[in-house]
């Protein structure tokens, strides 16, 4: 399960490179960048929030990232009134899946993490690449969104595979498109 049963002791854990508590210890340093994602249940949890409401805090938070990811991306796309059914469709399916699920109810935050910064690398290598949002403001976001959507680190890096594929249709596609021009 991705939940730990005490969050701060957890996170403790995780702030050293080095777990001593498994046989001879484990070297942790490919799981330093879980650290944006294990602060986030044990800054709850030392709020005082019981373990159980810290699980459903963070299921209901990373639908609502999830879906407000998508949401943003589909109203680039779609901007028009009119055009609202097909990003609330669009936004469901991408929600509702059995493959989604799942992560949802083992705590991947990992996994929920790669499937959010998917529309928002999207959205802002789009308006990038069409000049709506210039270069120092496309990275400090990118950057920011990484940070935040970072997939585990070292780990997390066949998770953002799509991300890297997305990345580099985009920048073909433009490409091609000015250089016909």
């Amino acid at each position: 399960s991705g939940y730990a049963i005490d969050h701060i002791k957890f996170l403790q854990y995780r702030m050293n490179t080095w777990m001593p508590n498994p046989n001879f210890g484990v070297d942790m340093s490919v799981e330093m960048g879980l650290l944006p994602l294990v602060a986030l249940p044990a800054l709850i949890s030392a709020l005082g929030v019981s373990i159980f409401n810290v699980q459903k805090i963070l299921l209901v938070g990373w639908f609502l990232v999830l879906a407000l990811s998508m949401y943003l991306f589909l109203r680039e796309l779609f901007p028009k009134k009119d055009q609202w059914i097909i990003r609330l469709v669009g936004v469901f399916i991408y929600l509702f899946n059995f493959h989604l699920y799942s992560f949802f109810l083992q705590g991947e935050q990992a996994m929920l993490a790669s499937y959010a910064i998917l529309p928002l690398f999207t959205l802002l290598l789009y308006r990038f690449a069409i000049g709506k949002t210039g270069l120092l403001k496309t990275v400090v976001l990118l950057n920011v969104t990484y940070l935040f959507f970072n997939s585990g680190g070292i780990r997390g890096v066949p998770l953002i595979g799509p991300v890297i594929l997305i990345g580099i249709s985009i920048f073909i596609y433009f490409t091609l498109l000015n250089w016909r021009k």
